[in-house]
Parts: structure tokens; sequence; C-alpha cells
């Protein structure tokens, strides 16, 4: 509650710092705020961010989590492979492993992440809640803010081995590295 009180009194100040205080007096020249307001203002906004006062930092572990699942149940029903594409099915996977596809093998991981409503960017509501990576680790940028990095691991065309997942946040890749069993 503090938080948003204070960004709140930071907007507030913004505000009439750009636009002035105006009364019932004479129409003045509108005087522009010394440099250093401004500075103190940007400053206080990036700190601000950095807090993630409504547990954006949560949002992408959770995110994270689930993508793990979802990979996971995906590998259960492709004999143990893992797809490198989102929308590669279940039983393309299961005939690159060498075994006859079964009926009903249609899964991919976007459509069993549907399931999931929250899996959404916690940061940028327009921007996806993951992508894929084919570096390891992959490059940090603003663009992937919010994002879980899907790193397909000793991969074809088409199956992978394993992966790793990697959470993008305001200054960097989260500390937290989800893996696929066997990797170290």
């Amino acid at each position: 509650m503090r938080s948003a009180s204070r960004v709140t009194l930071i907007v507030l100040c913004a505000i009439v710092a750009l636009l002035g205080c105006r009364g019932n007096e004479e129409k003045e020249k509108p005087r522009r705020p010394e440099k250093p307001v401004y500075r103190s203002l940007l400053e206080e906004l990036k700190e601000l961010a950095k807090q993630d006062p409504k547990g954006k930092r949560e949002q992408v572990i959770k995110n994270m989590h689930t993508l793990h699942l979802v990979l996971e149940e995906f590998s259960a029903d492709a004999y143990g492979g893992f797809p490198v594409d989102p929308s590669t099915t279940t039983g393309r996977v299961t005939e690159s492993l060498g075994f006859p596809s079964k009926r009903g093998q249609t899964h991919t991981i976007n459509s069993l992440l549907e399931q999931h409503e929250y899996f959404k960017n916690p940061y940028k509501s327009n921007l996806p809640a993951f992508s894929i990576s084919r570096t390891d680790p992959p490059k940090w940028s603003l663009s992937l803010l919010g994002q879980v990095i899907w790193v397909p691991v000793a991969h074809d065309n088409i199956k992978s081995t394993g992966y790793k997942l990697y959470g993008a946040g305001p200054d960097g890749f989260y500390d937290s590295v989800v893996k696929s069993l066997g990797l170290d």
C-alpha cells in the first residue's frame, strides 16, 4: 500500500513540476523546473521499478514452473522427447524418435499452455509470456522483459533431449534456471 501511495505522490510531483502551479494571478510565462528536479524524479522512478512492488518477479518464476510442467507433460506423451518448436505435436516427436505415432497425439506446447489462463507476461501485456532461444545462455535485452526463455538442448529440427528455462527481469536474467532431468 505504501509503494502505491509513493508512486502516486511521485507522479503528482512530476505533473506539478512539469506544468507548474497556476492560481488566479496574472498569466506569466510558465517556468521550466531546473534539471536536477527531473533527474531526481527519474532516479526515484527507476528505484521504484527495481523494487517490484506487485510481485512481478514471482509471476515470472511461476511461469517458469508452469512451462516446466507443460514440457514434462508433453515429454510423457512423446516417449521422453521434447519439441523444439511450440507448435510441434507429440506425434511428430514420437515418430522422430523412431516410435509409431499413437492416435490422438496432437498436443503441442501451445495447446497445453492454453489451459493455464494466468500464464501471461507480468511486465508487459503486449509481449509474449515465453520465447525460444537457440543459444545457451540466451542474450538478455529489455525486449525480453517478463518472458520465460526456453532453450532446447541437444536438438535437431523436430526434437530435443532436454531444455533450460530462464526468467527475464528488468536488469537481466533471474538466478533461478530450470533444467530438464539429466542436465548439469
